[in-house]
């Protein structure tokens, strides 16, 4: 036979989820899915970004993104004083000199190789996003390095 006070304590547990699981339940709200996206690419770069968002938005509609721009010398300094709380974009289009130092301080995850289609990418490009072995970015563009004289 079980104790009164263990009765009582269960007791006191129902009587508590009695009072708070319909207010938990007239809480439940619909979460719309919110995508926050950083770029620093100006003009017309830009604006492709803004585009491919919108046609992404039509296709997937129960999804907001936000997109934002950061100018390119902020970008990486904002991110890594953000991201430790928590906080600031979900996905980023930045230089892949940043690399090491965010995968270091684990401010960006890997992304799983078999979630991608990586034989589309040149193994040079996906080589600077690569960190231990794990792959950490997707080439979104390829500079190339000019000499000039």
């Amino acid at each position: 036979m079980q104790s009164p006070i263990r009765i009582g304590r269960l007791l006191l547990m129902l009587t508590g989820l009695m009072i708070v699981m319909p207010i938990l339940v007239s809480c439940q709200t619909i979460v719309t899915p919110r995508l926050i996206l950083w770029h620093s690419l100006p003009g017309e770069q830009g604006q492709v970004i803004e585009a491919a968002v919108e046609r992404y938005t039509q296709i997937f509609d129960d999804v907001v993104v936000v997109v934002s721009y950061v100018p390119s010398d902020e970008l990486i300094d904002r991110y890594k004083e953000v991201a430790p709380q928590g906080l600031g974009p979900d996905i980023f289009i930045g230089s892949s000199d940043a690399l090491l130092d965010l995968a270091q301080a684990n401010l960006v995850k890997p992304i799983p190789t078999n979630s991608i289609n990586t034989s589309v990418y040149y193994t040079s490009s996906l080589a600077t996003l690569t960190y231990q072995g794990q792959l950490y970015g997707v080439p979104f563009a390829m500079r190339p390095l000019a000499m000039y004289y």
